[in-house]
């Protein structure tokens, strides 16, 4: 360092004693570390002296979707874990479930009020079945169903596909196939409008 850097730097340094907090705290956030290494030095030191916090915590990345960091934020459920299991456990069997059915209920709705019926249909429905129990299963496990967790999830299931059973769309839709169907075969509306 020549001696014009360190005159210039010891001029810099009485300067920033002169500003307020304020200014110092903008140049702070607004110098070129790599462009200005010293002078940034000399304010963060400025600073220090001042006792300003320069470590700014960065923010906590909040977890989106999952049920036990979002029951996390209550006090009484956060002091009372079997509260906070029971609470959790509820949550993730009626989002399963919800989930599942929603996703089932547009082959109920083709089965059975719009008759959609036949052999052809009826491989489209049991090709298609498995996607709503997997993916139902899939965001249960996504809003904090793993572990042990899982059981109330693997229930979710389980009782939308009880559920739809008890709708009676896979009855009329294996009715559909096994039924003799006419000379035309294939594709037909089921029962009458």
């Amino acid at each position: 360092m020549t001696s014009v850097n360190t005159e210039e730097l010891s001029g810099y340094a009485e300067k920033l004693r002169t500003y307020s907090l304020e200014d110092l705290e903008d140049i702070y956030f607004n110098i070129h570390i790599l462009r200005h290494p010293l002078k940034y030095r000399l304010v963060r030191m400025e600073l220090e002296k001042r006792n300003v916090a320069l470590d700014v915590d960065p923010p906590t990345r909040a977890a989106r979707g999952n049920f036990s960091t979002f029951l996390s934020g209550y006090p009484f459920i956060e002091r009372h874990p079997i509260v906070k299991a029971a609470v959790l456990w509820l949550m993730l069997f009626g989002s399963t479930l919800a989930v599942t059915l929603g996703m089932l209920s547009p082959i109920w709705l083709c089965a059975i009020p719009l008759h959609f019926l036949g052999l052809q249909t009826a491989i489209v429905y049991f090709a298609c079945l498995p996607l709503p129990l997997i993916m139902g299963a899939a965001i249960g496990g996504k809003l904090g169903g793993r572990g042990l967790h899982a059981v109330p999830v693997l229930f979710g299931v389980a009782a939308a596909i009880y559920l739809f059973d008890l709708s009676g769309a896979p009855s009329a839709i294996i009715r559909s196939v096994t039924a003799p169907s006419g000379p035309g075969g294939g594709f037909s509306f089921g029962g009458g409008f």
